[in-house]
């Protein structure tokens, strides 16, 4: 990450630091920018378990990418009977539905038109 990308991450971090423990649910996109920003509050809050929750992170990430790179991805997010959203344990999600699909050919163009 950059510079201020690191800053938004502690920021982050200190926000979800003040909520009460029962309030706290997180859902990450599969795209890992995503994981980056909750990092450093996930390493004080599962210091156990980070490294297991980063290994399940990347296997998850990795079906998203086979998925985005066989172009399957779009039809996989709007067929209901697939699955979405991901358990990483009892308090942390990755969620498919999260994320903007980029397709180069579309890049630098505004929509809607």
């Amino acid at each position: 990450m950059n510079k201020n990308g690191l800053k938004q991450a502690k920021q982050v971090s200190k926000y979800l630091g003040s909520l009460k423990k029962d309030d706290r649910v997180i859902i990450l996109s599969p795209l890992a920018r995503s994981l980056q920003t909750v990092l450093p509050f996930l390493e004080k809050k599962f210091p156990d378990t980070i490294a297991e929750i980063q290994k399940k992170y990347q296997d998850i990430q990795k079906i998203y990418q086979k998925l985005r790179d066989e172009k399957k991805l779009i039809p996989y997010i709007q067929d209901t009977s697939k699955q979405n959203l991901f358990e990483i344990n009892e308090k942390i999600y990755v969620d498919f539905r999260t994320t903007d699909i980029i397709c180069p050919e579309l890049q630098d163009q505004t929509f809607p038109a």
